[in-house]
């Protein structure tokens, strides 16, 4: 297994530094509903599509990304203007359906945690990863699919949010676009001690590096349609409206 030293194409921005963290305002548990607010105001006006495209922001992926000599320049352009695809093979949700999955609320591990939560959403909303929508905006918007968040606490770190694709029925009916191989996950080090057996010693010695990539996550756009089967229930107070927060970015 050969030592990769070669240089390999840009494919992020040329803005290597990450981007300044937002102002908290000491109001922030009010913001999701501000936002919420004028998001529907949009929406009524110009609808979803404009909507999901004004609120994502820029791209994280190189504009000169086409340019590129490999042969994924073109896909990687593509993820870049229109997004990466998602298309779903449940059928559409009725207004009653959105509803009831509405009415199980957030898991209660999320309501202990509303306070983070609306944190989260109000800081994820001002990086332009996520959008924040009152349930009644989106209920009669076909497609449209909401789930539990959940929080994990961890030892000596911030709680972790959690939403599941898998128990929620996402995942089953994604249409798969990809090889299965392009994503692999258990046997890691089965996988990459058979990989280094299987090395040419003639290349010379095998390296390995260990790299944190937390960096690359919420810098894919999701396709404006397929933004839609990403919606979670926020915790809100008793006597409000339901807010959804949908995902723009993976």
């Amino acid at each position: 297994m050969p030592a990769f030293s070669e240089a390999k194409p840009r494919l992020l921005s040329k803005v290597t530094t990450p981007p300044p963290a937002p102002i908290i305002d000491d109001r922030h548990p009010e913001f999701p509903s501000e936002w919420a607010k004028r998001n529907a105001e949009f929406l009524e006006v110009h609808g979803w599509r404009k909507l999901a495209e004004a609120r994502r922001g820029r791209s994280a992926i190189d504009p000169d990304v086409a340019k590129s000599p490999q042969a994924a320049a073109g896909y990687l352009d593509y993820l870049r203007t229109i997004g990466a695809p998602v298309h779903s093979k449940a059928p559409p949700k009725t207004p009653a359906e959105v509803q009831v999955a509405a009415d199980k609320g957030p898991h209660p591990s999320a309501i202990a945690h509303r306070e983070f939560l609306w944190g989260e959403a109000y800081e994820m909303c001002q990086r332009r990863h996520t959008m924040v929508l009152p349930l009644s905006a989106v209920q009669d918007i076909s497609g449209v699919q909401v789930r539990p968040p959940m929080v994990a606490k961890q030892r000596d770190r911030r709680p972790l949010t959690l939403c599941d694709l898998t128990y929620s029925g996402v995942n089953v009916n994604i249409v798969l676009l990809v090889p299965n191989e392009s994503m692999q996950f258990s046997r890691a080090l089965r996988r990459l001690l058979l990989q280094i057996y299987r090395a040419d010693p003639r290349w010379g010695p095998v390296y390995m590096a260990k790299n944190d990539i937390w960096v690359g996550f919420y810098n894919v756009f999701v396709i404006s349609n397929g933004v839609k089967n990403f919606g979670v229930i926020l915790p809100t107070p008793p006597g409000q409206e339901p807010l959804v927060l949908f995902f723009l970015t993976f």
